[in-house]
């Protein structure tokens, strides 16, 4: 029985494959150049827009950089920005100095804000406490604060001057 079939039997009998599992099928089907099996195993174990129930966001970056899935860094360095425990020693060495630098930076500036409109309630949002649309206006985002995170990282990884071609999104 080859490995589709095997992933077919999974998906058809409702069986959960692991994290671990995952992880091994992405490392292989990289190595291998099995597309599709890549492919599945990507979208396995890729974090929602909000949070990851999958994968720790240190991990996440590693395996990213591995296994080139540029589209998991921003979502990871975000979850990273967002927590409010620092980074660990044993973290900084797997992300090595240059993205450990960068996301202590990118950490600092957000929780410095953070300090900052709790000492202001009424700047919560720009534009008061229901964005500059009002109540009901589309111009706030539904999560400030990720988003807000999110807008740092890029600042932070991705500068706009920046002419890196490092996979980053844009």
């Amino acid at each position: 029985m080859d490995i589709c079939c095997l992933l077919r039997m999974y998906d058809n009998y409702g069986w959960k494959t692991s994290v671990p599992e995952w992880t091994a099928l992405l490392s292989i089907s990289t190595r291998y150049a099995f597309d599709k099996i890549r492919d599945r195993a990507i979208s396995a174990l890729a974090p929602t827009p909000y949070f990851s129930n999958t994968l720790d966001p240190v991990e996440m970056v590693v395996l990213a950089v591995k296994h080139d899935i540029p589209q998991w860094l921003e979502p990871a360095y975000v979850l990273i920005c967002l927590r409010e425990e620092p980074m660990e020693d044993g973290e900084g060495e797997r992300l090595g100095i240059f993205t450990t630098i960068r996301l202590a930076k990118a950490r600092e500036r957000f929780w410095r804000e953070q300090a900052r409109m709790g000492e202001n309630k009424d700047a919560e949002t720009p534009g008061g406490l229901f964005g500059s649309a009002g109540l009901f206006g589309s111009v706030r985002s539904p999560c400030p604060r990720r988003a807000r995170a999110t807008q740092i990282v890029h600042e932070v990884f991705w500068p706009p001057s920046s002419n890196a071609t490092d996979g980053a999104p844009r």
